[in-house]
Parts: structure tokens; sequence; C-alpha cells
């Protein structure tokens, strides 16, 4: 798969344009994936092995997951706390999201806007 792009980039919504500050970018194929943790202002940096060491060149699916809040505290019993997602459902799935890069090595940012709920 050739050597490790780095990149970084950052989401942000197409409603208003302020940043996703929760979650996790995910670039996904077949074979792989490697995925970087949203900042507070919505950036990301991709990590597969050790930190910030980017990806193989390729066509990538991109989703994200983890984009959630929680709505309550966990009560101590067995159920779990509930969340409420912060993107559209589409975007939390390589399959529905309909977001997808050629990492190349010239392009090293890849910024997305992605839709509230």
């Amino acid at each position: 798969m050739g050597d490790k792009v780095p990149l970084r980039g950052k989401v942000t919504f197409k409603e208003d344009g302020s940043p996703l500050t929760r979650g996790q970018v995910c670039f996904a194929t077949d074979t792989f994936s490697a995925r970087g943790t949203l900042s507070a202002d919505g950036t990301y940096r991709v990590t597969s092995v050790k930190a910030n060491d980017g990806i193989p060149p390729g066509l990538y699916k991109v989703y994200i997951f983890g984009a959630e809040t929680p709505l309550d505290e966990p009560t101590g019993g067995m159920g779990a706390a509930r969340t409420e997602l912060l993107i559209a459902r589409k975007y939390t799935n390589a399959e529905t999201s309909e977001i997808t890069v050629q990492v190349d090595g010239k392009t090293r940012q890849f910024d997305f806007q992605v839709e509230k709920p």
C-alpha cells in the first residue's frame, strides 16, 4: 500500500459553520481503517498505528462515530446512559455517509461538512 500520508482536517456543520466537537473521523477500506479524534475546534489528525502517522494512499470511505452527547447521567443500574446524536445518522456508517476521498499524498487535509440531525 505504500508510504503513509499524514492527514488532518476539520469537521463543521453545513447549517452554521460551527465545529463538530465530539467524535472520531474514520477512513476505511475493505481491509484497513484509521481514525482521528475531533478536538474542541473540530479539527482532527489521522492515526493508524502511532500518533499522527497517517494512512496509505488509496480510496477511502469516511464516516464519523462517537458524535453524541449524554442526555442524562447513568442511574447506576444496568441501563446505559441515553445519548443524542450530534450529526445526521447517515454520517455514522461507511455505507451511508456518502463521503469518499482519494488519498494520494498531494492532498493532506480533508475538511468535511455534516448536517445536524
